[in-house]
């Protein structure tokens, strides 16, 4: 094997090298710059009052505190991928064990004694749980 064949071998890796950072790096801004932006469209529809806690209940489970949160939203805002992202909005650093998050289409209901409207109750800490809807 000559020294040019040697160094092509290297040059080709240096290049795939670069490639995969190159790619690593636009994936992280990606992911960045989403999760900016979802977090700014969340705050900017609960300034909107197009949703919002009207209040929360602390409960143990296993042994730790976990909280509760009675949100309003409105019905048009009411899609699977809205109440997801509050949920993540409200749960990703409040320093509770698990979350639940009932859903409502009036405020007056969210009171506390009516039925939600849809519900996520997270089971397993860090992780988004399904909506039931009522």
């Amino acid at each position: 094997m000559s020294e040019n064949s040697v160094k092509k071998g290297t040059n080709k890796g240096e290049v795939g090298c670069a490639i995969f950072l190159l790619l690593a790096g636009i994936f992280l801004i990606v992911i960045l710059t989403n999760k900016d932006n979802t977090t700014q469209k969340i705050e900017e529809h609960k300034n909107d009052g197009v949703w919002d806690i009207v209040s929360t209940s602390n409960y143990v489970r296993n042994g730790q505190k976990c909280i509760g949160y009675r949100v309003y939203i409105s019905n048009s805002y009411a899609t699977d991928e809205s109440m997801k992202d509050i949920f993540t909005y409200l749960t990703k650093q409040d320093g509770y064990y698990l979350h639940t998050v009932w859903f409502y289409h009036t405020r007056s209901n969210a009171n506390g004694t009516n039925s939600a409207d849809s519900i996520m109750e997270e089971t397993s800490p860090g992780q988004i749980p399904e909506i039931r809807n009522y």
